[in-house]
């Protein structure tokens, strides 16, 4: 536990003490970082628990050694201001800054869970965002529509159930391949090629944020807006 009072840091604000999912970041007009911050508590001077909490908005670096009064706030001084805070701190306690965005904390992603909220077959829904690409949860069973990809590669990973993957190769001959539990399957883009799966699968799909699912077919299985689950 540390005590953060106007004695000890004269220069500082009130402190915003926020859940890391209460923490929006969003750019200014000239180009800073700030975060908007939604269900805030402030404190002054008050003995603050921060093991589950991320400081932000605390106050500006001092231009010399000593505190000063009426600096601005960003995000860059303030974490300064966190990592002087660091040492003070009981070991236990988990602060995150980084510069010059907020570092918000893991989580961790239950598929189970994930899936007993999807009732719809042929509906992916997105789990996670990295790098430009998408972690997509479907629940499949039946035929879909041959299909094709022209710019993306696709991967997809049985979680529970099996299924299989009608396609045609380069002299367009029909071929197929099982996919079992706990087995995944890459399709080049611009394969075409459809799933079927004879039971209920599980399925997650490693692709581009930009992928159709239904690729270069339009119908009433397309789903150009996909939810998150």
């Amino acid at each position: 536990m540390f005590r953060c009072s106007p004695q000890n840091f004269p220069y500082l604000r009130p402190l915003r003490i926020c859940r890391p999912d209460s923490i929006i970041p969003f750019r200014q007009s000239n180009g800073s970082v700030r975060p908007k911050v939604q269900n805030c508590l402030r404190f002054t001077a008050k003995a603050v628990n921060v093991a589950r909490w991320v400081i932000v908005g605390i106050g500006d670096k001092p231009d010399s050694a000593e505190p000063q009064r009426n600096h601005g706030s960003s995000i860059t001084q303030a974490a300064w201001v966190i990592r002087t805070f660091l040492p003070a701190v009981s070991g236990s306690a988990r602060i995150s800054a980084h510069l010059p965005d907020i570092q918000f904390l893991m989580h961790k992603v239950n598929l189970a869970e994930k899936f007993s909220k999807i009732a719809e077959y042929w509906k992916p829904y997105v789990a996670a965002e990295l790098n430009g690409q998408c972690i997509k949860l479907d629940k499949i069973k039946g035929e879909f529509v041959f299909h094709h990809h022209e710019h993306e590669d696709e991967m997809f990973l049985v979680v529970k159930g099996r299924f299989r993957m009608d396609y045609r190769d380069k002299e367009f001959r029909d071929r197929q391949e099982w996919i079992e539990e706990g087995e995944f399957i890459v399709v080049p883009r611009g394969v075409e090629h459809r799933p079927v799966a004879d039971e209920e699968c599980w399925i997650l799909l490693f692709e581009p944020a930009s992928t159709l699912n239904t690729g270069n077919v339009v119908n009433e299985r397309t789903h150009s807006e996909l939810e998150r689950v």
